[in-house]
């Protein structure tokens, strides 16, 4: 078990957003996203505060809008934590996430 961790100093919706696609095997109705997460802020590494995910059949073109999630920063508790993200029965098989600093 291990963390997979990234340097990103541009803060808020204005900055550069970390990015990941997923790709599955066939199109999937997605209610869901749990993305576990360190929150260990006395070294800078915090929960994401912000959450844009995208869907596609294909992959080349994510239409549609998006889901947004916004999270309130933890500054009290410095454990790892899950993150729910409701995805509303949303089709695809490829997801975009972007996620916000």
């Amino acid at each position: 078990f291990g963390w997979v961790g990234w340097r990103n100093d541009t803060s808020g919706h204005l900055g550069q957003p970390v990015e990941i696609i997923f790709e599955f095997d066939h199109v999937r109705n997605f209610s869901a996203m749990y993305l576990y997460t360190n929150n260990l802020y006395s070294k800078d590494i915090q929960v994401f505060s912000h959450a844009k995910v995208y869907f596609s059949v294909g992959g080349r073109h994510f239409t549609g809008e998006p889901v947004h999630f916004s999270y309130m920063p933890d500054l009290v508790m410095e454990h790892a934590r899950n993150v729910t993200v409701k995805l509303h029965q949303r089709l695809g098989r490829f997801i975009k996430l972007q996620l916000y600093f």
